[in-house]
């Protein structure tokens, strides 16, 4: 029994490898039945397709001139849109200087101010109205700032309702600021003005994004103060 055992299994370990070694020969060709099989396939699959679409369709033409302008000279209302953007999303900075401001000119969330504005009439906020705060940036010596480019972050939120959202805010690049919030509920809520980077700090990143990028890199840190 034993003797029987062993010769099914010398001609099954015969038969695989023989099958294997064809396939190892002939894998060229397993390909190419393959891929032959899939290309009639989907002809086939395309056929069926057709045959079930109307007769009277439109003829559909391959746009072929997304690129047609790349490398000739832009035109000048090209030039001037391209301009329109590129200021519309450029960051303001501080004013050109001979030397590095020092660390008491740069801004300081302590002796920065902000209020909030009241509502046209004097009349009570409402759900779904506009609330607007005005911020003014001073240094560490106490001086209003005259320029804008601060990193400022905005929120209003209420802790007992667990509800917030995120204000927008608005440089006016002369050391004001404006921050303007929706009012999404009913009850109390409190504004946060968060001074991420001042406009000194900014500059810096930027100098440094543009002449060393292998030093910028990103990190989870808490490079930030409220007031």
């Amino acid at each position: 029994m034993c003797r029987n055992v062993s010769k099914y299994a010398l001609l099954f370990l015969f038969l695989a490898l023989s099958g294997f070694i064809f396939l190892l020969r002939n894998i060229h060709t397993v390909e190419n039945w393959n891929c032959h099989t899939i290309s009639a396939l989907y002809q086939l699959q395309s056929r069926i397709q057709s045959s079930f679409l109307p007769v009277n369709l439109p003829t559909f033409h391959h746009n072929r001139t997304f690129c047609a302008h790349l490398g000739q000279k832009p035109t000048p209302e090209d030039e001037l849109e391209e301009r329109y953007l590129l200021d519309s999303i450029t960051w303001p900075g501080p004013p050109p200087r001979s030397s590095p401001p020092a660390l008491r000119q740069t801004s300081d969330p302590v002796h920065s101010l902000f209020a909030v504005l009241p509502t046209q009439g004097g009349r009570e906020w409402h759900v779904g109205d506009q609330l607007e705060a005005l911020v003014q940036m001073h240094d560490f010596q106490g001086r209003p700032k005259r320029y804008g480019g601060d990193f400022i972050l905005a929120r209003l939120h209420s802790p007992e309702l667990g509800a917030g959202v995120a204000g927008k805010v608005l440089d006016h690049k002369n050391g004001f600021y404006s921050a303007m919030f929706p009012l999404l509920w009913l009850g109390s809520a409190q504004i946060e003005i968060t001074l991420v980077h001042s406009s000194e700090a900014v500059a810096v990143l930027r100098r440094l994004r543009e002449e060393r990028p292998d030093r910028c890199f990103l990190r989870a840190c808490s490079a930030w103060a409220s007031f």
